[in-house]
């Protein structure tokens, strides 16, 4: 997967437009990605991305960095051995598409704030 474009709540991947955040897995994109307390990502927001364990997984904390990330996802990525990038969203698409091989990487990505 490749992210085409990023813009201030909206991203292309692919060639498809997404104008909801979205977590991109080695399977595909998981659009319209919704956390349960808005601004803060835990550990439930990430389960079904988090299963099977991905090696890297990136946060992109919005535009703006408003996004905050639990400590809870911090120890389970610690626990489990994935390296955790948390970083607003702009550099978390350059860290993604810096990436030699995105197939063991999971990106979680807030497109607004």
């Amino acid at each position: 997967m490749h992210i085409d474009s990023y813009g201030f709540g909206k991203i292309v991947i692919d060639g498809k437009e997404y104008v909801d955040d979205v977590i991109i897995t080695p399977a595909g994109v998981l659009p319209d990605w919704w956390r349960a307390k808005g601004h803060d990502v835990s550990l439930f927001d990430l389960a079904h991305a988090l299963d099977p364990a991905p090696e890297r997984l990136i946060i992109g904390t919005g535009a703006s960095g408003l996004c905050s990330v639990k400590e809870e996802v911090r120890s389970f990525c610690a626990s489990q051995g994935i390296e955790l990038i948390e970083v607003p969203t702009p550099e978390a698409v350059v860290e993604y598409n810096g990436l030699d091989d995105a197939s063991t990487t999971v990106a979680a990505l807030h497109l607004t704030c």
